[in-house]
């Protein structure tokens, strides 16, 4: 009897853990919260920040945030910045490159993807040039494994050194 029954709650311990788990993400599609929610991710960084963006995002997130990505700095969070903008040509990226380490990846997707030490982020799709309001929409979450996925689908096709800033 106490072997079936120590089987028993074996089972059901293991019965619990198989099949789909439930992830919570939040969906923003206001542009104020997607601002806001940029900001929060950035000040609760402790120890890495990066992130991917096309050029049009650069300019909306140093507009938006360049005091507080001064703070985080001065504050010891490593800060990577990856985007199409060369620090060879480009003026803006040339100088970000003094205070961040900047890289030129091929980003064709209008997006702005923050990973704040590799624990929760934000995705948000960029409007389009000339928008009234910057952002369309935004994911944000806090769950390992569904940032880990993101950042597969984001890297594909992409060089190795936006795998390794990653840490994938």
């Amino acid at each position: 009897d106490s072997i079936i029954k120590h089987l028993e709650t074996i089972h059901e311990k293991h019965k619990e853990d198989t099949g789909p788990k439930k992830k919570l993400v939040w969906f923003l599609d206001e542009n104020l919260d997607i601002k806001g929610k940029c900001n929060e991710l950035i000040r609760q960084s402790e120890e890495s920040l990066t992130i991917v963006t096309t050029d049009d995002g650069l300019e909306i997130l140093f507009n938006a945030a360049h005091r507080l990505l001064d703070d985080m700095l001065e504050n010891g969070v490593e800060i990577k910045l990856y985007s199409p903008l060369d620090p060879k040509v480009n003026p803006l990226a040339r100088e970000l490159s003094y205070i961040y380490q900047v890289k030129k990846v091929e980003v064709n997707t209008p997006i702005l993807f923050i990973n704040s030490d590799n624990k929760r982020f934000i995705l948000a799709k960029l409007a389009s040039r000339g928008s009234e309001k910057p952002f369309e929409s935004a994911i944000f979450a806090d769950d390992k494994e569904l940032l880990g996925l993101v950042c597969l689908l984001l890297v594909n096709g992409h060089k190795e050194m936006l795998l390794k800033a990653l840490n994938i």
